[in-house]
Order: C-alpha cells, then sequence, then structure tokens
C-alpha cells in the first residue's frame, strides 16, 4: 500500500469504497447465484482495502504516543458496526418483509464512507 499509495490515501479510501458500494448493489441485482459470488467478492476485495487503511493512517499520522490508543479506537468502531449493523438489517427485514432496504442500507454505508473519505486529513500531525 506504500509504495503506490504513499500520500494519496484519500485516493484509495474514495475509489474502494466507491467500488465497494458499486459491487454490493450489483451483487444485490445479480440475475444469477454466479453473479452474486463473484460481486460480493468483489465487494469484500475492495472492502479489504477500506479495513487496512482505516487501521493504517492512524499509525501514519499520528504521534507515537497516540497509535496504540486510536487503533484502539477504530477497533471499537469495528466492533460496534459489527454489532449493530446486523440488528439493523434484521429490523429492516422484518418490518418491511424482504431485502430491499436491507441492501440499499449497506450501500448507503459504503456511499456514506465515500463522503466521508473526502474529509480525512492524511498528512502527519504535530506532536502535542
Amino acid at each position: 500500500m506504500m509504495r503506490f499509495f504513499n500520500g494519496r490515501e484519500r485516493v484509495m479510501l474514495v475509489v474502494s469504497s466507491a467500488l465497494t458500494a458499486l459491487f454490493v448493489y450489483f451483487m444485490y441485482v445479480a440475475s444469477d447465484v454466479t453473479g452474486v459470488i463473484i460481486f460480493q467478492c468483489l465487494a469484500y476485495f475492495f472492502k479489504s482495502f477500506v479495513l487496512a487503511a482505516c487501521f493504517a493512517l492512524p499509525t501514519k499520522i499520528l504521534d507515537t504516543r497516540l497509535i496504540g490508543s486510536s487503533v484502539g479506537m477504530v477497533n471499537l468502531g469495528g466492533q460496534a458496526a459489527g454489532f449493530i449493523s446486523p440488528l439493523v438489517i434484521g429490523i429492516l427485514v422484518s418490518a418491511f418483509s424482504n431485502y430491499n432496504y436491507a441492501f440499499a442500507f449497506l450501500v448507503s454505508a459504503a456511499i456514506f464512507s465515500v463522503v466521508v473519505s473526502f474529509f480525512i486529513r492524511t498528512e502527519k500531525s504535530q506532536p502535542i
């Protein structure tokens, strides 16, 4: 990641998040199981770039004293999302008796990630 995206982490995050959203949508509209599997693999592939950047950026931009706490906060956010998202999806499926809104929730979350990525600061912070 450092070789190709050093100084361009924002670009990687925006593109990877957008492709994740796109492939999750394609997974939803796929007409057969093969399409679902292909698009799910592609969505997971690009989601993995976002995950890697979320863990790597704090180690790159923050002071050494703050790295452990910052990675812990990233992990906390990921764990919270991993707990809340299935609940939201279950509520949406139960409320509407189909998966339309569940997939809309997943695509919306990825689009939100694109928007947030535009505002991420990637230069090293000044020591406190």
